[in-house]
């Protein structure tokens, strides 16, 4: 069979796109293609365009099989994606979180110093009366409130007010003096002017009765008072002030020796109503219904008695020295005695005194004597006491000479007689 020539040259161009290689090599591959078209031109059922695609075939087959035309690799149908990697990111140190500063604290303001001492208020009947701006060293509250009472009747006396207060030593020291025997009232009216009156008179004295030692921040009880008004400020029968309402002050000197003004106790306003209603009487409290200082030892008020007393009280004392010898006339007076307080004392009324012994028994009576000391003192306190005895026997007589035991002691009162509440080492006294 013949191939037609317009079959073969477009069977030759497409060898030629499709393997452009040199001339030679290309008629050996049209040769055989050729060569194989005439071998199946028995098949009838080939047409002669079959033939071509045949030999186009083999040509592009034997053309891309050549050395020099490397056939494409075929990929796979299945494709294996490698994942890249994802870069694993070296972790960077925990750093610890920076701690919040801490605020810094407002400085603590200093305290005011303590008050020391005090200025001295002068109250003027009908005058305008207020409290010294400076702070006093010794303060007063009052602890419930003012009682107004009636005089006893047909005593020819005015009614009273009283109360009670708390004495507070606000100072960085302790105080020790003679104190007023009570608070007293200043009481202003409405507007301010004094009514009534009895604090810091114009010529202040000294009360050696009572005596005061305060440690610092230590409290005391204290008595309140009034018993005058001023002149046409009295109510009606016999009341101390009028029915109405008020305020009132409290004042208390503390004294030192010569009769000088330490310092002033002060405390107040505070209100104060007078009912219209009539008051009642106040009850007198007897001497002997007061109570003992605990542990004090009973020594009566016989003579020529066995004598030991060992009191066990919050109170010691020590003495000085008795001169010796002596005659009978020469009392032991001004004997110095120094009283120490182990707990709160809250006005004992003692005295001091010097009792005489001869082999054991009581040769002298407890001397009568007004030299009474009321005593407020703290723990671990001091105050000095004088005491003064004759050298006279149980018959109120001389003592004989000889050698004799002398006991200061320190004496309070009771109905059933005289207590030691206290005693000191006893010394030997020669009486010429």
């Amino acid at each position: 069979m013949t191939v037609p020539e317009d079959e073969f040259r477009r069977l030759l161009h497409e060898a030629a796109d499709a393997a452009p290689v040199d001339d030679a090599a290309l008629q050996a591959d049209l040769a055989t293609a050729l060569d194989r078209a005439r071998r199946a031109r028995t098949l009838r059922t080939v047409t002669a365009s079959t033939v071509g695609v045949v030999l186009l075939g083999g040509v592009a087959w034997t053309a891309a099989a050549q050395p020099w035309n490397p056939p494409e690799s075929t990929p796979s149908s299945t494709a294996t994606v490698t994942p890249t990697a994802t870069p694993t990111s070296t972790p960077s140190p925990t750093s610890e979180p920076t701690p919040t500063p801490a605020p810094t604290p407002e400085p603590t303001p200093e305290p005011p110093p303590a008050p020391e001492g005090s200025d001295i208020a002068y109250p003027v009947c009908g005058e305008v009366f207020a409290l010294p701006e400076r702070v006093p060293q010794l303060s007063l509250e009052l602890e419930g409130g003012l009682t107004e009472w009636a005089p006893p009747p047909a005593s020819g006396r005015t009614g009273t007010l009283t109360g009670d207060a708390t004495l507070t030593n606000q100072g960085g020291d302790d105080v020790v003096g003679y104190p007023d025997l009570q608070v007293y009232l200043v009481v202003v009216d409405t507007e301010g002017r004094v009514v009534a009156t009895e604090a810091n008179p114009e010529t202040p004295t000294a009360e050696y009765y009572s005596q005061l030692a305060l440690s610092a921040g230590d409290t005391a009880a204290v008595a309140v008072g009034l018993g005058s008004a001023c002149p046409g400020a009295g109510g009606d029968d016999a009341r101390v002030l009028s029915a109405g309402d008020y305020q009132a002050y409290g004042l208390s000197n503390l004294y030192g020796d010569g009769q000088v003004v330490l310092q002033q106790a002060q405390g107040g306003p505070w209100p104060l109503t007078i009912s219209t209603q009539a008051p009642a009487v106040r009850p007198d409290l007897p001497m002997e219904d007061r109570p003992l200082l605990a542990g004090a030892a009973f020594l009566g008020s016989e003579c020529s008695v066995p004598f030991d007393p060992r009191p066990t009280t919050a109170l010691s004392i020590t003495a000085g020295d008795i001169r010796s010898p002596r005659t009978a006339d020469d009392s032991i007076d001004e004997l110095e005695i120094t009283v120490t307080a182990g707990a709160p004392i809250d006005r004992e009324v003692v005295f001091a005194a010097v009792l005489l012994t001869q082999d054991g028994l009581l040769v002298n009576h407890v001397p009568a004597t007004d030299a009474v000391a009321s005593l407020t003192m703290s723990t671990g306190t001091s105050l000095t006491l004088d005491t003064w005895s004759t050298l006279t026997d149980c018959e109120y007589q001389p003592l004989p000479a000889g050698a004799y035991e002398a006991h200061p002691v320190l004496v309070q009162g009771a109905a059933e007689g005289l207590v030691v509440v206290a005693r000191a080492p006893s010394q030997e006294v020669v009486i010429e």
